[in-house]
């Protein structure tokens, strides 16, 4: 579904389309939407701001799979892309390169607990200046998606969800 994300960052869907590999190029101060594979034109806007809610888990975003949905802006012919994702999906991405998947589920957890209370207490750290909360490098944490993901990673952040470390009532 293609869209954008409302004040409360809920998805508001424009139009479907059925493709499962599309290109998404700026043009002008807007988007243009193609079919990878044939290049056909699927949607075009003038707005600078797109989003793109997947109807599947998982999605290919340059190398890397993600959960979520993207949000794409176009700021004089550069694009910026957001990732929109749940905290715990967030962490399933970070995980896996912060730490070596298959160590022990122990170290994972804590790792899981640790990323976790990062991000919550880094909300808002890009807000000013890009428009999203926190960045996929080392300024904030690694954040790749899912391709280094496993079992393991995951489960250490399941078996670890909702939880965060504080000190005096704040997130550390």
């Amino acid at each position: 579904e293609i869209g954008w994300f409302d004040e409360d960052r809920e998805f508001e869907d424009d139009e479907e389309i059925d493709n499962e590999c599309i290109t998404i190029q700026p043009d002008n101060d807007g988007f243009r939407i193609l079919d990878t594979n044939t290049g056909d034109v699927l949607y075009e806007t003038d707005e600078d701001i797109i989003a793109i809610q997947p109807n599947s888990d998982l999605t290919w975003f340059k190398q890397n799979v993600y959960r979520g949905a993207f949000e794409y802006r176009n700021i004089d012919g550069k694009v910026t892309v957001v990732n929109y994702v749940n905290i715990e999906d967030y962490v399933k991405g970070v995980i896996p390169y912060e730490m070596t998947p298959s160590w022990e589920i122990e170290a994972l957890k804590a790792q899981a607990v640790c990323a976790r209370s990062y991000v919550w207490g880094s909300m808002d750290k890009h807000e000013k200046q890009y428009g999203f909360d926190v960045c996929n490098t080392t300024n904030c944490q690694v954040y790749k998606g899912e391709v280094r993901a496993t079992d393991n990673s995951n489960d250490a952040v399941d078996e670890t969800a909702g939880q965060i470390i504080t000190y005096n009532d704040e997130v550390i």
